[in-house]
């Protein structure tokens, strides 16, 4: 596939464009911090994001089945648990198509790459549904704990002993 080198050669502006567009998926005033921060370990998200990408465009390149990488489910984990929309969630995977496109453009369009571009989007679209399930999978597994806490929360305020006159503290 003549496609897979020239993404490979553009890798750098391509993984550049696709993680600008995911973090501006944030609020503004953490853009500048997860561009910015280089520590991984004072900016936790923003390295996820370039490890994430990273794992993506590799498992996209290569001429398997995608599959949901250890950075990539951890990546949907934190998304997970985000004020985004399920859509906002899982749509930076769609947005390396924008990017693979934007970048790929003229070389699209003067090879003739359009079948092989396709075959790239389908591994691409592959790799959403499999985010989205594990999206679900994670927002499943919160909403389980969110009941957990509150069953907890209910037996022990069903089952704690009244207080006594002595024991409030009152006279």
């Amino acid at each position: 596939m003549q496609i897979i080198e020239i993404l490979k050669e553009k890798k750098t502006s391509i993984l550049r464009r696709w993680r600008d567009q995911i973090v501006d998926t944030y609020p503004k005033d953490s853009r500048a911090f997860f561009k910015n921060q280089k520590d991984r370990f004072a900016n936790p998200v923003g390295h996820l994001i370039e490890r994430t990408t990273e794992e993506v465009f590799q498992t996209v390149v290569a001429d398997d089945m995608p599959v949901l990488t250890t950075s990539l489910e951890e990546f949907i984990k934190v998304r997970s648990v985000q004020e985004l929309s399920p859509a906002q969630a899982i749509g930076f995977v769609l947005k390396f198509k924008d990017a693979v496109r934007a970048e790929l453009k003229e070389d699209i369009e003067a090879k003739e790459l359009h079948h092989e571009l396709h075959n790239i989007e389908t591994r691409i679209d592959k790799m959403t549904l499999i985010v989205f399930d594990s999206y679900c999978n994670a927002r499943e597994t919160l909403f389980q704990i969110k009941i957990r806490e509150i069953k907890s929360q209910t037996y022990t305020i069903m089952n704690a002993k009244p207080l006594e006159p002595s024991d409030s503290g009152g006279g």
